[in-house]
């Protein structure tokens, strides 16, 4: 069959579109690192890749919400164990006003202290994170805590607040002042009624308030533990989201990656190709008409 000079123009110029193509190719492979860079390159690979990028943004988002609870949770963590030293310092007075030698101006000192306790753990109720106060439950851009001639009001609620750590993790971030604070025995009622024993010289009501602290202590401690617990859990995500991503992004890597030592061997041979054609094509173009018609 004989091939008529246009019939060889339109194969030449196809077979130089497709070397050109696959140059492109090859040329945007190296210049990238990537051997998908499109849904065309390899539709399967280039959907997995695309899920996988969107798992990955999701962690992201969580680690930096995680890291700002982070931050929270260590704060409410030291302001418990500030509690639980106030609380504390609080039974040792109770115990010094229950010696049969103290006087009236010790005991007078020892009620002092007993305010000196409740202003601390006052301050410690309206701990805040950045304008946000921890123990106010959902109501947490409002002073939750206020002393109104001695009498404590509590101005949250008794609403609890969650976050999803991760896909699958969530957990109760607070503490509401309503269970901490006010819950039976009530920790200021308890300091107030222990500073009125202490002045009555009533060791029975002081013996009394001591139970109550004990109590108040252990709800400290409970709450504390739960605190402690959190931390500890956000703080292993913290070091499992990171790792999740570099998994998945190794993963995607072997799936749009490309080899460069074959894609630049492939650029290299495809390049000489377009060259062959083109010589090839010069010579034929100076054939002469008796040349064809052989």
């Amino acid at each position: 069959m004989r091939l008529t000079p246009s019939t060889q123009n339109r194969n030449f110029l196809q077979n130089i579109n497709d070397l050109q193509n696959r140059l492109n190719k090859a040329q945007d492979e190296v210049s990238s690192g990537k051997t998908v860079t499109r849904l065309s390159d390899n539709p399967f690979a280039a959907a997995q890749a695309s899920k996988l990028m969107s798992v990955i943004g999701a962690n992201d988002q969580f680690i930096a919400l995680n890291e700002q609870l982070l931050g929270r949770l260590e704060v409410t963590d030291s302001a418990l164990q500030g509690m639980t030293r106030s609380v504390d310092s609080a039974r040792v007075l109770a115990a010094q006003a229950l010696s049969g030698t103290t006087t009236p101006e010790a005991r007078l000192a020892l009620a002092q202290n007993v305010d000196g306790v409740k202003a601390q753990i006052l301050s410690a109720s309206n701990t805040q994170v950045n304008g946000v106060f921890l123990f106010g439950g959902t109501q947490s851009n409002t002073q939750p805590f206020v002393d109104a001639g001695g009498t404590i009001t509590y101005n949250g609620n008794d609403e609890a607040i969650h976050q999803r750590l991760d896909r699958s993790v969530v957990i109760q971030t607070n503490i509401t002042g309503q269970d901490l604070f006010m819950g039976s025995p009530s920790v200021f009622t308890t300091l107030d009624d222990l500073k009125a024993a202490i002045l009555a010289n009533d060791a029975g009501a002081i013996r009394a308030r001591l139970g109550d602290l004990d109590a108040v202590s252990d709800r400290i401690n409970a709450a504390n533990a739960v605190v402690g617990n959190n931390l500890q859990l956000v703080q292993q995500l913290q070091r499992a989201l990171p790792e999740n991503n570099e998994a998945l992004q190794r993963h995607i890597s072997s799936l749009t990656d490309a080899n460069l030592v074959e894609s630049i061997s492939d650029m290299n041979l495809t390049n000489q190709a377009i060259q062959v054609s083109l010589n090839s094509q010069s010579q034929i173009q100076h054939l002469s008409l008796l040349d064809f018609l052989r």
